[in-house]
């Protein structure tokens, strides 16, 4: 049964087919619709839009990053294991009404890909940033629905958090031009820290499985497959944006001292 804590919240309340065909919808306009509309027209000029947006992002995820360590107590809830069922304390709902704007932060996360598209951007729309933005959103829904109040999975957001700052600061960054190429050196290294992002979530869910007493099986199993399944994408985009250029790049450098 739904969690009549959340029952009210907008975009919690559907059932899992409405989130479903809301997803779809998504997938539709950015791979489909969108790339169909603009094929006989150039691509937007979304410079002033996307630095913005970059921005806002940044301030958002900024946010998130500091009140979940507040209140978290700087991560020590992630130790909390209790039974949190029906607790509707003060403490409980500013936890859930915290989880529900993260939650809806990860729906504006989608924006950039109606961004990429209007720009003609479609190589960027890949399998792995479609099934990210779509995955992700998902989760939050179960975790708003069905168990909002989870303190010992506070890790989470807070990791992910930072990252998107970092992450969002760079592309903020790389908006502004070609000019700005030369410092954005440590792009790879987004991907890496990402990489080790879902290596703590799938190791803190097996910790959470054997530790908590009131999260469903199949709420646990579906999170870490899909951290698991978005490892290996991200690990596939490294290596062939990253190990396969310098490798290459080797090659030449062997071949012309030759």
């Amino acid at each position: 049964p739904s969690d009549p804590r959340t029952r009210n919240y907008f975009l919690v309340h559907p059932s899992a087919l409405s989130m479903a065909l809301l997803m779809i919808v998504y997938m539709l306009l950015v791979v489909v619709i969108i790339p169909a509309f603009m094929r006989n027209r150039k691509p937007f000029n979304l410079k002033s839009s996307i630095i913005g947006y970059d921005v806002l992002m940044v301030m958002i995820n900024g946010y998130f990053f500091v009140k979940t360590l507040q209140i978290s107590r700087f991560g020590l809830e992630m130790w909390n294991f209790k039974n949190t069922k029906g607790d509707t304390s003060e403490k409980a709902m500013e936890f859930i009404d915290t989880a529900y704007y993260y939650y809806l932060s990860k729906l504006v996360d989608m924006v950039d890909t109606f961004f990429m598209a209007f720009r003609k951007k479609n190589s960027h729309i890949s399998f792995l940033h479609v099934w990210h933005h779509i995955s992700l959103p998902f989760a939050g829904w179960l975790f708003m629905k069905y168990n909002p109040y989870m303190p010992t999975i506070c890790i989470i957001p807070i990791i992910n958090t930072f990252i998107h700052v970092i992450m969002y600061s760079y592309y903020g960054l790389a908006a502004l031009g070609p000019q700005m190429q030369k410092y954005l050196w440590w792009k790879r290294y987004i991907t890496q820290i990402q990489l080790m992002q879902f290596v703590c979530v799938m190791s803190w869910f097996v910790v959470v499985y054997y530790k908590q007493t009131d999260l469903p099986i199949g709420y646990m199993a579906c999170n870490f497959g899909n951290a698991v399944f978005l490892y290996l994408l991200f690990a596939g985009f490294y290596r062939s944006s990253y190990t396969k250029t310098t490798t290459t790049q080797t090659s030449i450098k062997a071949q012309k001292t030759q």
